[in-house]
C-alpha cells in the first residue's frame, strides 16, 4: 500500500510522425526528471502503424527504459497525450494492434515491475513539452528546457527489448496497411467502369425504360382516332342504357300514342 506522503514520480512519452522541419526526425521519446531517450522511427513504422499504436509503444518503451529508476518507487505515473494509451494499459483494448502491443508488454519482466507500482494518465499535448522535444530529436531545445527546470539532462540507452518490441510490431502489421497508389498510376474510369455506355440507360436517359422500350410500348397503345371511336361507342351505349331506365320508370312514355 502506498504511503500518503510517498513522493510521486512522473514520466511522460510521446510519438512524432510528421517531422515538421529539417531538424526534426519522426521518432519516439520519453522524459523523466532530466533523463530522456530518443528512438528514430524507420519509414516502415510510419507506413505500418497508426499514431495511436506508436503512442502506446512510446509509453511501453518508456517503462522499459526507466524501469530501473521506477520499479523501486511507491507511486509512479506514466503520462501520455493519447487517450487510447491509458485505456489500453489499464482496461484493455479492442483494436488488434493495440491488443498485440499490450500483450507484448505484459510478456516483458521490466514492464511488469513498473506496472506493479504505476498508473497511467492522460495529459494534453501542450503540457507534454519535454517528451515532444525528445520524440522529435530536438535535443538543443530540450537541453534549454532542462536548464530552466533546474535538472541535468542525461540520455538513457534504449534497451534491446524495446527495439524488439518495435520491430515485432512493425513486421506483424506491415502487410495489413497497403500503401496508396502513386499519383502517376491513377487514371480515369473507362466508360464501362463509369456506367457511361448505352448499356446503362439510367446514365443516358434517366431511370426507367430505355428509349426503345418506350417506343415499343407506345406502338402498342391505340391511336387517337381509335380512342375517339371507343369513347363515342361508350357514350352511345350509355345513352341507350339511360333511355331504357326512363322507359322502365314511365311505361306510358314507352306505349304508342
Amino acid at each position: 500500500m502506498r504511503g500518503e506522503s510517498a513522493p510521486i514520480f512522473v514520466t511522460s512519452a510521446d510519438a512524432c510522425t510528421d517531422g515538421g522541419s529539417d531538424d526534426e526526425t519522426p521518432g519516439l521519446g520519453g522524459f523523466f526528471h532530466g533523463f530522456f531517450w530518443y528512438l528514430p522511427l524507420p519509414a516502415s513504422a510510419l507506413g505500418a502503424l497508426h499514431i495511436t499504436a506508436l503512442e502506446l509503444l512510446a509509453t511501453g518503451i518508456n517503462a522499459l527504459v526507466f524501469s530501473e529508476h521506477l520499479c523501486s518507487r511507491e507511486h509512479v505515473i506514466l503520462l501520455s497525450d493519447a487517450l487510447a494509451t491509458p485505456y489500453t494499459l489499464q482496461s484493455g483494448a479492442r483494436s488488434p494492434v493495440l491488443m498485440y502491443i499490450h500483450l507484448l508488454l505484459l510478456a516483458q519482466p521490466r514492464y511488469l515491475r513498473v506496472a506493479a507500482v504505476a498508473e497511467c494518465g492522460h495529459l494534453f499535448g501542450d503540457a507534454n513539452v519535454a517528451s515532444d522535444l525528445a520524440s522529435r530529436g530536438k535535443l538543443e531545445e530540450l537541453r534549454a528546457l532542462c536548464a530552466q527546470l533546474g535538472v541535468r539532462m542525461q540520455e538513457i540507452t534504449v534497451p534491446e527489448e524495446a527495439l524488439e518490441l518495435l520491430d515485432n510490431t512493425i513486421h506483424r502489421f506491415q502487410a495489413e496497411r497497403s500503401p496508396p497508389l502513386p499519383f502517376a498510376e491513377e487514371r480515369a474510369l473507362t466508360p464501362t467502369e463509369g456506367r457511361r455506355t448505352s448499356a446503362y440507360s439510367e446514365q443516358m436517359e434517366g431511370d426507367g425504360p430505355s428509349t426503345a422500350e418506350r417506343l415499343r410500348q407506345a406502338a402498342l397503345q391505340p391511336s387517337t382516332a381509335e380512342r375517339l371511336r371507343q369513347a363515342a361507342s361508350q357514350l352511345s351505349n350509355a345513352g341507350r342504357e339511360a333511355e331504357n331506365m326512363l322507359s322502365a320508370l314511365n311505361p306510358a312514355r314507352a306505349a304508342p300514342a
